[in-house]
């Protein structure tokens, strides 16, 4: 992947358009990216890497903080990104969320966070954040981490490299190489062999627990049946009690078998005795009961024939009840006629009184209506009076309006004056503030940089070759500053200084924003007064025109009260209209109304008339006064012949009963005759005397229980016996297989894990690292050649120093001058960088190597050179010289002065305050 051109806007330090144009450096090239601290150099590399995979190069950022904080609503926030890859041009354009405007420019709108990808002829690769990101890491072969790690070589992670111990080394290359896979092995191992060993231990619990549970007889010796004897004795004596249980079993069986024979046959004829004493207290019983059944007999046959006897009776008043039902019929028409005239005298009564009430009410009407009429002629006219009434409200109320919206403008011009004199105080204290930090930066820096003189003077011997100048004598070494600030204090006070540029810019985007919403708003003041011929100030037309705000309100005032009377009077019209026609209907309708019940009066007394004739005629031809007292005469008669009918259906259901109880009885005393025969017989010449049977059944329960329970006692301990003895084989079989794995999965578990110790521990994810490592050296060594000459080469640590850590990762310097072996922690600050510059080279073609031999033409350097001296600065430009040949485009961040003049091809970032910062390609190529 090789940049060819990058357009920043409101990203980040960028608030306007900047465009960075790549090519201009040619194929390839070392070329620096130069400004102050702050200025936005490295976010440069964080567009590139958002562009490409939507996120910064950084880690503690959100996409909503890419925002430039100063960038109003008509700049938007994007990275368009054009680059090539295996000679093939994309351009990406992507956006986080941000606050925009609208699309007619006139609100504010949330504009969605938005991506696309075109190959060089236009066409859409992919949209949407996701999809590119995916695209991109599919086409490049590297993720977002793998891309910074090849790529950059950011500030602090030379010297982070270089001294990190095997366990923090170990943490680094386990996120670049994805070597976690291997350490989730390990503790996989760990967990799999610590499960087997409990699953052993749960076995053998077990197994205690299963020989606690054999039942032993109360003769046996338990000591034969403990867990404490060998398996193989203890399966034997279980075998044995298992075997005399079952013979016992038999044994037993047998006898109750023989027991429960004997009590079968004496239940038989304790039943039979006791049946047979049964049976003949039964017959006497029932002889008792024929003899008493035999006399009632004679008496309800009597009884029935005297019942029979009254048949004629009932004949005789069936015929009266037939002559009463005929005639009801003629008291229901008689009480309808009745009814019916009742009704007609009450409705022709009802009917008067509605006529006279119909009367009073149309003379009433008439009246109202003539008076609604009169009053009606006296609002004429009124509704040009009200449109008239209405129009001078309005003018009124427009014209208060404007003088409001005036007088409010010239209220609110006041306190944006004020709040503006409070913006710039701020931005004066604010901008005092950043450049007294960053005079204090300034001082620290040159005093840390003095100091680097004097501390590699304290290493000086007479004899010995300066490492700078390569002179033996040294009559005048520069002295250690002792006000001098070390780099934690530096980095410290940069940052300090940053956030106060940072505030600064804002304060002054903020109070210029205010200064001209004030001038705007002063003349907008201005122009409106002179529309409305008001030569006077401001201040004074303010007075001016709440006067005539006044005036207006008073005038608004009496027309909505004069307004309030007209709608009155015009709804007081409009209602009476509606009453007079409302009422003229209704005396339309009880005049009607008066008409027609005049008419049904008439007809109502006709009908009462002829109605009369038909009562008086049908009264003469019935015995009773009413209905009521014929049905009371014919249910007394029905109630007669009831009484009757009941009186013969009793007789004869006693008769027939008593007659088929004789034959019941007869047929019960000839069936027990016969089975007290049949139980006579069966006894034979045994004695039925029930309590000699009795107590000798009692005998052979008690000895059948007793034999039970023996037997049951047998079978449980029998069958429990015999599943623990299964039980036991069961877990021993599992114990041995249990054990045989454990024994393996051990042996794995000490060697994947690393706990044998004889040189050190090394685990499974150290050895595969050792392995990467070793190829980061050799990669690293070829660099550091180029860098430093031959004089000295990283090697890898062969042994631990402590038997009971990790160790294989931990990185020692060879001298190839006195061919002596020492920790990196002993080099000089230029040789620290030399070594770190080198190796972070080597994990870069490690990682690249790594991912397929993926092509990166593009490479990001952040500071770090500050501490070199002139010719390990030269060695080390001229070694990313060579990593430049061919189209491969190494650009270094950095401030360093010494550098700046070296190196001919740049990027200047620049920082204004107020606008933001912009960047200029400058190169000796154009």
């Amino acid at each position: 992947m090789r940049p060819l051109k990058l357009i920043i806007t409101g990203f980040e330090a960028y608030t306007a358009r900047t465009e960075i144009d790549f090519t201009a450096f040619g194929d390839g090239t070392l070329y620096l990216i130069t400004g102050n601290t702050g200025a936005g150099k490295t976010t440069i590399f964080d567009a590139i890497t958002y562009a490409l995979y939507g996120k910064p190069s950084g880690t503690t950022r959100d996409e909503k903080m890419l925002r430039t904080v100063s960038a109003g609503p008509e700049i938007p926030t994007e990275v368009d990104f054009t680059f090539e890859f295996k000679n093939q041009q994309y351009r990406i354009l992507r956006n986080p969320e941000y606050e925009g405007l609208s699309k007619n420019k006139k609100g504010i709108k949330k504009v969605l966070s938005e991506a696309t990808l075109w190959d060089n002829n236009g066409n859409v690769l992919a949209s949407s954040k996701s999809n590119v990101s995916s695209y991109i890491e599919n086409l490049l072969s590297l993720t977002k981490d793998q891309f910074c790690r090849i790529a950059m070589i950011a500030q602090g992670d030379f010297y982070n490299l270089i001294r990190a111990n095997t366990q923090d080394r170990k943490i680094i290359y386990s996120k670049i190489f994805g070597t976690d896979l291997f350490s989730q092995l390990q503790k996989r191992i760990s967990e799999e062999t610590k499960n087997t060993r409990k699953e052993s231990d749960d076995i053998n619990m077990a197994k205690v627990q299963a020989v606690s549970e054999i039942k032993i007889p109360e003769d046996y010796d338990e000591k034969k049946l403990s867990a404490q004897i060998p398996d193989a004795e203890l399966k034997d004596n279980l075998t044995e009690l298992i075997e005399y249980d079952a013979k016992n079993q038999k044994s037993k069986s047998k006898e109750l078998e023989e027991t429960n024979k004997k009590i079968k046959t004496a239940e038989d004829k304790l039943n039979s005795s006791k049946k047979l004493k049964e049976q003949e207290e039964n017959l006497d019983t029932s002889r008792q009961k024929l003899q008493e059944q035999e006399e009632d007999f004679s008496k309800a046959k009597e009884t029935l024939e005297k019942e029979n006897a009254r048949e004629s009776e009932a004949e005789k008043l069936h015929s009266e009840l037939t002559i009463i039902n005929e005639s009801i019929s003629k008291y229901d028409s008689l009480e309808e006629k009745t009814a019916l005239q009742n009704k007609n005298k009450k409705l022709i009564e009802s009917k008067n009184k509605l006529m006279e009430e119909l009367k009073s009410s149309n003379e009433l009407l008439s009246q109202f209506i003539e008076s609604s009429k009169e009053k009606i002629n006296s609002y004429s006219g009124i509704e040009v009076e009200i449109e008239k009434c209405e129009t001078a409200k309005q003018k009124t109320a427009d014209d208060g309006k404007k003088l409001k919206a005036i007088i409010d403008e010239i209220e609110n011009l006041e306190k944006v004056k004020k709040e503006s004199e409070r913006l710039k105080s701020e931005y004066s204290k604010a901008l005092k503030e950043a450049s007294d930090c960053s005079e204090e930066y300034s001082r620290k820096l040159k005093a840390f940089l003095d100091a680097q003189a004097g501390i590699l003077a304290q290493t000086l011997t007479p004899g010995n070759p300066c490492p700078v100048c390569g002179s033996t004598e040294h009559p005048k070494p520069a002295p250690l500053n002792e006000n001098s600030c070390n780099q934690k204090t530096l980095d410290e006070l940069k940052d300090k200084r940053e956030e106060l540029e940072d505030i600064a810019k804002e304060k002054s985007d903020v109070s210029g924003k205010k200064e001209g919403e004030l001038k705007s708003q002063t003349e907008s003041i201005k122009s409106k007064l002179i529309e409305m011929n008001i030569q006077s100030d401001i201040q004074k037309a303010a007075c001016e025109l709440n006067d005539k705000r006044d005036e207006l309100r008073k005038e608004y005032a009496r027309l909505l009260e004069h307004s309030k009377t007209l709608s009155a009077n015009q709804k007081e019209k409009t209602e009476l209209q509606k009453k007079i026609e409302d009422s003229q209907n209704e005396l339309n309708e009880k005049t009607e109304s008066c008409h027609k019940e005049e008419t049904e009066i008439a007809a109502l007394k006709s009908s009462v008339i002829e109605n009369e004739k038909a009562i008086n005629e049908l009264k003469s031809t019935l015995s009773y006064s009413d209905k009521k007292n014929a049905e009371k005469a014919a249910g007394e008669i029905q109630d007669k012949i009831q009484e009757i009918k009941t009186a013969q259906e009793n007789a004869k259901i006693r008769f027939d009963g008593i007659k088929e109880e004789i034959s019941r009885l007869k047929g019960i005393i000839s069936q027990q005759e016969k089975s007290i025969s049949e139980l006579r017989e069966t006894l034979g010449e045994t004695d039925p005397d029930i309590e000699k049977q009795e107590n000798n059944l009692s005998v052979l329960l008690e000895k059948q229980t007793q034999l039970q329970d023996e037997l049951d006692e047998i079978k449980i301990r029998h069958a429990q016996n015999k599943a623990t003895s299964e039980k036991l084989s069961e877990l021993q079989a599992k114990l041995e297989k249990i054990r045989e794995t454990y024994q393996w999965m051990s042996d794995l578990d000490n060697v994947a894990n690393g706990k044998i110790s004889e040189n050190g521990k090394i685990d499974l994810e150290t050895y595969v690292q050792i392995s990467i490592f070793d190829r980061i050296l050799f990669y690293a060594n070829q660099r550091l050649k180029d860098i430093a000459g031959n004089q000295y080469r990283l090697v890898r640590r062969q042994k631990s120093d402590d038997n009971r850590s990790v160790f294989g990762l931990d990185l020692d310097i060879q001298d190839n001058y006195t061919d002596k072996v020492r920790p990196v922690q002993g080099l000089s600050g230029g040789e620290t960088f030399e070594a770190s510059l080198a190796l972070a080279l080597g994990l870069s073609d490690e990682i690249q190597a790594n991912a397929g031999g993926i092509e990166l033409d593009c490479m990001f350097i952040d500071e770090g050179f500050g501490s070199l001296s002139e010719e390990p600065l030269d060695k080390a430009v001229n070694t990313l010289y060579s990593l430049a040949q061919g189209k491969k485009l190494v650009g270094i961040i950095s401030h360093v002065e010494r550098l700046n003049n070296r190196i001919d091809d740049k990027i200047e970032v620049t920082k204004d305050p107020v606008y933001g910062s912009s960047a200029k390609v400058i190169t000796s190529k154009i």
